[in-house]
């Protein structure tokens, strides 16, 4: 198996992001990096079913989010988090080419309906985006929320109701709360108030400066920054809504979604999966397999 750790660890600083996935021809110095006769036979063993499409064949422009740790973080030229190390491993075990392009989320799935994208990262599925795209599983999570230290956000969604929640722009959580705010209504409650700002640090920020009540978000990403937060002035509170894939989404129809899947499924093979997660702390998250559009 590879040194994976060593390999993305030196993938994610490198200057203009580009990555390079597979061979590309040989040479005096490709015969001295060659790999041995059983990695050999453990990369044919996991080699790809899925004919790529045609379309797929250049250089793919991926995006990833700068702001939302430990799922990515980072530069154009030092991503880091789980998806872009992810992104780097998959490109490679796919042979293709990558640029990785911070951006912010709320763009993202329009830049892959407008062709810019090849996949959009990250993406928790619903049946509204079912609509245009497919959706191929590579992690876990769930929907929590953060508030200013001291405040109890209850135990039940029903103990959000009447509360200012900051989420990301474009964020699926925006709709779970406000299907969960209809409920409120529908019990004689006040609604939730859904504030969207551009990135979850903002959204922080607001929650500290007590102009909102609370932050809702990812369960990792939440837990990360509380733990990163030396003041304590924010802490995990209220209960968990909503658990989740976490998915590659390409346009519908394409077949990139089945490709990304046998991708997926040969790193978990041969290790190279768990040790990406492990290099992200985020070992808690990972499948077992990939599936192509999971039950919503």
């Amino acid at each position: 198996m590879r040194n994976t750790r060593s390999k993305f660890a030196v993938a994610a600083m490198a200057v203009g992001a580009l990555f390079v996935a597979g061979c590309s021809g040989s040479s005096e110095s490709d015969s001295a990096a060659a790999p041995s006769d059983s990695e050999t036979s453990s990369a044919s063993s996991s080699a790809a079913t899925v004919d790529m499409p045609e379309e797929f064949s250049g250089e793919w422009l991926i995006p990833f989010t700068a702001n939302f740790p430990p799922m990515s973080f980072g530069t154009g030229e030092e991503p880091g988090g789980l998806q872009p190390l992810l992104v780097l491993g998959l490109v490679e075990q796919l042979g293709k080419q990558a640029t990785l392009e911070p951006t912010a989320f709320a763009n993202q799935l329009v830049g892959l309906d407008q062709g810019k994208y090849v996949l959009v990262p990250g993406v928790t599925p619903n049946a509204e985006r079912a609509k245009r795209y497919d959706f191929t599983t590579f992690a876990k999570d769930s929907y929590t929320f953060a508030a200013a230290e001291g405040v109890d956000l209850g135990d039940s969604m029903e103990d959000i109701c009447g509360r200012q929640v900051a989420v990301q722009a474009g964020d699926v959580s925006i709709s779970e709360l406000e299907r969960f705010s209809g409920e409120c209504e529908s019990a004689g409650k006040e609604p939730i108030v859904i504030n969207s700002y551009p990135d979850i640090p903002s959204a922080l920020l607001a929650v500290r400066s007590n102009r909102e009540d609370a932050v809702a978000s990812t369960t990792s990403n939440l837990t990360y920054l509380v733990e990163q937060d030396s003041a304590g002035a924010i802490e995990l509170s209220g209960p968990t809504f909503k658990e989740s894939p976490l998915t590659f989404a390409t346009l519908k129809g394409n077949g990139l979604a089945e490709v990304l899947k046998d991708g997926i499924d040969a790193m978990i093979a041969e290790g190279t999966y768990a040790e990406i997660l492990e290099e992200a702390g985020l070992s808690a998250s990972a499948i077992t397999e990939s599936v192509v559009n999971p039950p919503l």
